[in-house]
């Protein structure tokens, strides 16, 4: 393997593993405790919590299309830059 297909396959992991601990934060922040489940702090901090792991994973997801769209966008480019 080269060094490039090493080093994305090392960065894809800690994608990954980041992306699972941040979804599974929440679990471990729930009180066993329903009646403390109901307190608005913990409320907020579990919906603080969502929100971060569900930016994570939609940020994951769109960073991995920013190749498909740089090279759509430079195709557009030379389309336009024959057609003048």
């Amino acid at each position: 393997m080269e060094l490039l297909q090493i080093l994305q396959l090392c960065v894809m992991l800690v994608i990954f593993v980041l992306t699972l601990l941040c979804v599974l934060l929440p679990l471990k922040l729930v009180p066993s405790d329903p009646e403390m489940l109901r307190s608005r702090s913990t409320r907020r901090l579990l919906d603080l919590c969502h929100s971060f792991s569900a930016g994570v994973f939609l940020g994951t997801c769109f960073i991995q299309l920013l190749p498909h769209a740089e090279e759509t966008v430079e195709v557009c480019a030379c389309q336009v830059k024959s057609s003048q």
